[in-house]
């Protein structure tokens, strides 16, 4: 499998969207699978899920006309199981969503496809949780290297555990990674799937060979560990 890396300028600076292309030869199957795509764009949404910024890239995507295949939930700003429970509880709140009830700047509008007729039971979009710990970082090492080299300004899950914000409904950092806060608008009552993130983008990937796209807007643990898959 092979990605291709693309910028999104249209929904934010500084998130990756990838292509997920399997290899194919010319005259191969996959190749002629590859010609035949679909009207509507598939897409993946890959991200550390918490404040309001998360929810932008996934009502621009929908008012765009692509089809949401899945969100996948990575590290990054808290751990993996209180970020589902961020995206779970924003998709059960918002439900029904009318595109066409959606004020959209125009300096999006001038430059997305519009699918305002369409109307998307957020609730029908499966969640999937990531990889739960990093590859490589620890906590231990973040703060070594940051008394080595300086302050990285954003520690994300790594910044020091804090009881009053958890109580609150802050993201959960440090600490026990499994660990749920509560939140304002309240725990949701829908669950993520069984599934992996990682196997869900692979079986998808195959599914629809040159079809599917990742919007990446979180660690990129998730896209990394199917290369370091045989």
């Amino acid at each position: 499998m092979r990605f291709h890396i693309s910028a999104l300028a249209a929904l934010s600076t500084c998130s990756l969207f990838v292509s997920a292309l399997p290899k194919a030869e010319p005259g191969s199957e996959h190749m002629k699978d590859n010609e035949k795509r679909s009207a509507r764009p598939k897409v993946i949404i890959d991200n550390d899920f918490s404040g309001s910024t998360s929810w932008p890239p996934t009502m621009l995507l929908l008012y765009a006309g692509y089809e949401v295949l899945g969100f996948t939930v990575a590290l990054g700003n808290s751990w993996v199981d209180a970020e589902s429970t961020r995206i779970l509880r924003f998709l059960e709140v918002s439900s029904v969503l009318q595109l066409s009830q959606m004020r959209v700047p125009e300096a999006f509008t001038n430059r997305l496809p519009s699918n305002q007729n369409q109307i998307v039971n957020l609730t029908q979009i499966p969640v999937f949780k990531g990889v739960t710990f990093p590859l490589i970082n620890t906590a231990a090492r973040s703060n070594a290297w940051q008394a080595a080299f300086g302050s990285l300004g954003w520690n994300g899950m790594f910044n020091p555990e804090n009881a009053t914000a958890d109580a609150l409904g802050g993201d959960p950092q440090s600490g026990d990674p499994y660990r749920i806060t509560p939140i304002p608008e309240g725990l949701p009552t829908i669950k993520a799937q069984n599934q992996s993130a990682v196997t869900f983008m692979i079986e998808q990937v195959h599914k629809y060979p040159g079809e599917v796209e990742l919007y990446v807007a979180g660690g990129c643990t998730n896209v990394s560990v199917p290369f370091e898959l045989p």
